[in-house]
C-alpha cells in the first residue's frame, strides 16, 4: 500500500528556446527543440524565463499594464506533424487552446527568472514557441527553459 504521494525533485534545466537575437514587441519566436516527452514520460512542466548572459530580460521597464510573455505548446503524438502558429493568428485570438502560460510583467525583470507553473505535459512530442506580448524588445539573450518532475509514491 502507498503511504505517501509527494513531489519529486525537478529535473536540471532543459533550454527549450534559446536565441541570439532579440525578440521585438508582439512578435512569435522560431519555435524551441523537440521534449520527447513518450519517453520520460514527465508529469508536470515548470517553466524559466531568463537569460544566458545573466543580463536583464527587458531593456526598460515594461510600462504597458497587462503586458505578458506567453507560452505556446505544440503537439505531435506521432512526433512529426506539428501545427504552426503565426503572430497575425495569434493577435487574432486564434491559438488560444495552444497557449499553456502567460507570464505576466509588471516591471524589468531586473536579472531575476521569471518561473511559471506547473504544467500538464503530454506523454507525446511537443514544442514550444514564446510570443512577447508586451511594450519592449526582449534582450539578445534571453532563453526559455523547462524543468520537470513526477509524483513520487513512498
Amino acid at each position: 500500500m502507498v503511504a505517501a504521494v509527494k513531489w519529486a525533485g525537478a529535473s536540471t534545466a532543459r533550454t527549450l528556446i534559446d536565441l541570439d537575437s532579440p525578440l521585438t514587441t508582439l512578435t512569435l519566436s522560431a519555435v524551441g527543440a523537440e521534449l520527447a516527452n513518450q519517453t520520460n514520460l514527465d508529469t508536470w512542466g515548470w517553466f524559466e524565463l531568463t537569460t544566458s548572459d545573466d543580463s536583464d530580460v527587458f531593456a526598460s521597464a515594461v510600462a504597458t499594464a497587462g503586458s505578458t510573455v506567453d507560452i505556446y505548446m505544440v503537439q505531435a503524438l506521432d512526433g512529426t506533424n506539428y501545427q504552426t502558429p503565426d503572430e497575425a493568428a495569434i493577435e487574432a485570438g486564434e491559438f488560444q487552446e495552444l497557449r499553456v502560460a502567460s507570464i505576466p510583467i509588471a516591471t524589468e525583470i531586473n536579472n531575476l527568472n521569471a518561473m511559471w507553473g506547473p504544467i500538464l505535459l503530454p506523454p507525446a512530442s511537443c514544442k514550444f514557441y514564446l510570443y512577447n506580448n508586451t511594450d519592449q524588445t526582449m534582450t539578445a539573450e534571453w532563453e526559455l527553459n523547462l524543468y520537470t518532475n513526477n509524483f513520487e509514491t513512498q
